[in-house]
Order: structure tokens, then C-alpha cells, then sequence
């Protein structure tokens, strides 16, 4: 379901900042292959500028009880070109604090345009 709605997963273990992650979320940031690497350092760093403190804040506030968290935001592609993503996400806790964020993206682009043509 999430391949066809064109959704990316994810799963970012808060004790290494290492993200599991579909290939559709690599995707949401113009790469065609499974990169090495992912975890938060790299999601702000593909944030746009103006855009990155907002980004920022709003991971932190999740990581520090509000577990919950939608945003839209502009990304920079490798390319320098500037794309719209939509993520929601889930902070899991367990005794110790928060242990993984969990969550989904899509290109709001991609969205908009599946919506139009289901009407």
C-alpha cells in the first residue's frame, strides 16, 4: 500500500541515529539508490535553509514529549533544485526515554497530483 500510494517509511533508532528506511523515502530526496546512510543529521542538512530551524524545533519538541508530529516543509535535492515533502512521525518511548522516531514521507507534489486524479 504505501508503494503505490507512493509513501516512503521509516525508522530511526535514536541511540546510533541510523535510520532504517525504505527506498520511497530515499526517493522524497532524489536518490534512486538506497543511500549508506541516513539519521537526523542528515534530514536537517536536506531541509531548506530557511526552513531548518523550524525542522529542528519541531523534532526536538517531539523528542521531548510531544509525540506526535506532522510537517511540510521544503527539501534540497543533490541538484539544488527545492521539493516539498510532507512527513508524519511518532516518537516510542520506553522507561529510559525516547528509543525510536517512526514515521512516513511523500512528496507533496506526488500527493497533490494523486488526489487530483482520483477526483
Amino acid at each position: 500500500m504505501l508503494s503505490s500510494a507512493e509513501i516512503g517509511d521509516w525508522d530511526l533508532d535514536l541511540a546510533n541515529d541510523a535510520a532504517r528506511r525504505s527506498l520511497r523515502h530515499d526517493q522524497c530526496f532524489a536518490y534512486q539508490e538506497p543511500i549508506a546512510h541516513w539519521g537526523f543529521e542528515e534530514f536537517v542538512a536536506h531541509a531548506h535553509p530557511e526552513d531548518r530551524a523550524d525542522v529542528q524545533r519541531r523534532c526536538e519538541r517531539a523528542l521531548n514529549g510531544v509525540r506526535e508530529w506532522h510537517v511540510e516543509s521544503r527539501v534540497i535535492w543533490p541538484d539544488a533544485s527545492v521539493h516539498w515533502i510532507v512527513a508524519h512521525r511518532t516518537v516510542c518511548n520506553n522507561a529510559m526515554g525516547p528509543q525510536h522516531m517512526v514515521g512516513i514521507v511523500a512528496e507533496r507534489a506526488a500527493r497533490h497530483q494523486q488526489e487530483r486524479e482520483c477526483k
